[in-house]
């Protein structure tokens, strides 16, 4: 019966993806934030982050879970030591950062949380976008 349940929930989840059009991702230049009290975050800003925030939403609305403030981004380095930092930003300086690509597919990862212990993420769910 649990795999049933599985079962039902991801049939329900992908029929609630499938209809997001393909859209094509435009990046352009790295920037970085606050991470912590020791650390920042380096990523890539995304130039037109409406497909984005519109998945958001269905998830929001999918999981029945309250909307937040969301600024897609395409991180790089999650939690970099701040005495790197000028050492990056040289080299980020140097080297602009452009590129463009097709997202046709939503992958969904999964991980377990046990205390403090974290296991990798694994391919739960491929969804395919509407073409």
């Amino acid at each position: 019966m649990k795999e049933q349940l599985k079962d039902d929930f991801w049939n329900k989840f992908q029929l609630h993806f499938s209809k997001v059009p393909r859209f094509v991702v435009s990046l352009n230049g790295f920037e970085n934030f606050l991470h912590g009290q020791i650390s920042n975050t380096l990523f890539i800003k995304i130039e037109d982050a409406k497909p984005f925030v519109m998945l958001h939403k269905i998830s929001t609305q999918f999981f029945k879970i309250n909307e937040r403030n969301y600024l897609p981004q395409l991180t790089v380095a999650r939690v970099l030591p701040r005495e790197s930092l000028p050492i990056i930003n040289s080299f980020i300086g140097e080297e602009g950062f452009k590129g463009k690509f097709k997202c046709t597919n939503i992958t969904v990862l999964e991980r377990t949380v046990e205390g403090k212990t974290t296991s990798a993420y694994k391919v739960r769910r491929q969804i395919e976008l509407q073409n």
